[in-house]
């Protein structure tokens, strides 16, 4: 009844400009050696990229944002610990403000704040160039 909730199976991972090198392989080594199949998106260059894996009859995919707080081209693509990331205006706040979870497994992790993801739509629905996507950021606000 009502509203269904908007929800989709992508995970839109944020990633800062530089991480500190963690272990021996990159994120996109990582991400083959747990199954995940790496897909072009576009021709950009460096092009737009996801890693998709089917998990109990659900597609996910994977794609990493980063914030656009460079002197260069805000809009080009950059490569990240082995992914590609795309640069996104508003980022930093989703990365500064985030909330802590834990798994029933036990696996740790963030997810954006509440308050920054509706911050961040509010400010960024308008240059959505799909009527459908700003719909959808609207409805979730």
């Amino acid at each position: 009844m009502g509203n269904p909730p908007v929800g989709t199976s992508d995970l839109d991972t944020l990633i800062p400009r530089k991480l500190p090198q963690a272990s021996k392989k990159n994120i996109a080594k990582h991400l083959k050696d747990a199954g995940f199949e790496h897909v072009f998106k576009d021709s950009e260059q460096p092009a737009t990229e996801a890693y998709m894996k089917n998990i109990r009859g659900i597609e996910v995919e994977i794609e990493f944002l980063t914030d656009n707080s460079t002197r260069g081209d805000k809009e080009k693509n950059v490569k990240v610990a082995g992914v590609v990331a795309q640069p996104l205006s508003y980022l930093r706040l989703s990365l500064e403000y985030s909330l802590k979870f834990q798994t029933k497994a036990g696996e740790t992790g963030k997810v954006v704040a509440p308050g920054a993801w509706i911050f961040h739509k509010g400010l960024t629905f308008p240059r959505r160039k799909a009527e459908s996507k700003k719909l959808k950021d609207l409805y979730g606000i």
